[in-house]
């Protein structure tokens, strides 16, 4: 299933399914009741299929919503605890591969002009609405960070991070402060640092796995060059195992300018 997140009152989330050819054979709106000045803005699946979390701006919460559905098709959503509030506005989220854990970020502000350090919230949901939901870990990432990716093996999640690198040309430092940050997945405190990873580049937004995990490609909106400007798809190598690292592959793809996902 597929769900898109919408502004228009009475049908917040609007879930397709699709059939073998691709194309949606089947459609549901649903409504969840949001108070006026709340939008939903990230809406992120359980491994299992049977949950979703919502980001809700505004209130700063995330809210855990179990699917009910009938002879397959979605037709409702019901509400599981009560919403988590973190310090700033959650970001984007993703389930642990095993579903046990969610991380989430929380870019403590507007996307390029936070001061301080990003975070990645480490959240336990109780899934079946026994326990409160808790915020088990906070650690601490790059300067404006857009986004994340886990691995496939789930071992392994890199953020990446536009530092100061979004500040005016005429600023000085401009387009340095980039970085991707490596993190270990896996025990009680969910996600455990391993290094810093700086590079060049004007506002990086996104970071994905290829499928066998052993390399990450990386979008940059803008490069400090006068004459030819352009962003960049950039590479990097991952290495596995106990002692786990990246490392930048020099051939990359340029894009026009203002690249993002």
């Amino acid at each position: 299933d597929m769900v898109l997140v919408t502004n228009a009152k009475g049908k917040e989330l609007v879930f397709m399914e699709a059939g073998a050819d691709g194309k949606p054979v089947y459609y549901q709106e649903l409504a969840i009741g949001l108070e006026d000045n709340t939008i939903i803005t990230n809406a992120m699946w359980h491994p299992s299929g049977d949950y979703i979390v919502l980001s809700l701006s505004n209130s700063n919460e995330l809210a855990l919503y179990k699917i009910i559905r009938d002879g397959g098709k979605i037709k409702n959503m019901e509400a599981v605890g009560n919403p988590i509030k973190l310090t700033g506005t959650p970001g984007f989220g993703k389930f642990s591969k095993d579903g046990k854990k969610f991380f989430v970020l929380d870019g403590k502000g507007s996307k390029g002009k936070t001061t301080g350090m990003s975070e990645v919230n480490v959240v336990d949901f109780s899934l079946d609405g026994t326990k409160e939901h808790r915020i088990s870990n906070k650690i601490s990432t790059g300067e404006n960070t857009g986004s994340f990716a886990l691995s496939p093996d789930g071992k392994l999640l890199v953020t990446v991070n536009a530092g100061k690198s979004v500040t005016a040309w005429t600023a000085g430092g401009v387009a340095t402060g980039s970085s991707l940050t490596l993190f270990r997945v896996g025990g009680d405190v969910g996600l455990t640092k391993v290094m810093d990873y700086p590079f060049e580049g004007i506002y990086p937004q996104s970071v994905v796995f290829d499928k066998d995990g052993a390399n990450i490609a990386v979008s940059v909106f803008e490069y400090a060059d006068f004459g030819n400007t352009h962003g960049a798809v950039e590479f990097w190598s991952v290495s596995k195992g106990e002692f786990p690292e990246l490392k930048k592959q020099k051939a990359k793809i340029n894009v026009m300018k203002g690249a993002h996902t």
